[in-house]
């Protein structure tokens, strides 16, 4: 990450059954950002696919660099509860967030970069909730509040910190989903024949004002 606000991207092509990683932080010149970032660059990778191995039509789903680009926080999305709440909720001014986008009924990719980020997360003494807050958006139309919760649940058993349940939050909305990724550089496509998502794997640290 550079020290300017804005985002710096490692980009491959992806899918939900096959890809690599993307990932893609914002930081700002501070120091307490460091060991936060520096943990998301280590995140576990999972291995480069071969290039002929992407569906034709499929090549360009990576992450475009948006510089200093503000999140929608006007966005309505709802929560895990199912209480319809603004983006803008989750960024106070003060905190940084994890951003990253997946949707629940997701092959492979999707587990793959949760499970990257908790262990990224797990080895700093920043605590989800406390220092940060972590927000996660499915990018399904089919995926339902009730999905939400439960795919949560098993993200915080496998965190295992406390005070993390009043820190990462999973959202639901595929046209507000669509808006952010749009901010944010995220290109996705749903493949019908896989009945999946292609997509990029990306998680970005996200100023606390949403840049």
């Amino acid at each position: 990450a550079d020290g300017s606000r804005g985002a710096r991207s490692v980009r491959a092509d992806g899918s939900c059954r096959r890809g690599a990683l993307t990932v893609t932080m914002t930081a700002t010149a501070s120091c307490s950002w460091m060991t936060l970032t520096a943990a998301l660059a280590l995140a576990p990778v999972p291995a480069r696919a071969p290039v002929n191995s992407v569906p034709p039509g499929l090549e360009n789903l990576a992450v475009t660099e948006h510089r200093n680009a503000q999140r929608p926080l006007d966005a309505t999305v709802r929560d895990e509860q199912g209480r319809a709440v603004r983006l803008g909720q989750y960024f106070d001014g003060r905190r940084p967030v994890v951003l990253n986008f997946v949707y629940h009924r997701c092959a492979m990719l999707c587990s793959m970069v949760l499970n990257g980020v908790i262990k990224a997360l797990s080895r700093t003494q920043w605590t989800v909730g406390e220092e940060y807050q972590v927000v996660t958006i499915t990018i399904d139309p089919r995926d339902t509040v009730e999905t939400a919760s439960q795919k949560r649940a098993r993200v915080l058993a496998a965190y295992g910190r406390p005070n993390a349940d009043n820190g990462w939050h999973f959202l639901t909305d595929a046209r507000s989903a669509r808006r952010v990724a749009d901010v944010a550089g995220f290109h996705y496509r749903f493949d019908r024949a896989s009945d999946q998502y292609a997509h990029p794997a990306v998680t970005m640290l996200v100023t606390p004002d949403g840049h």
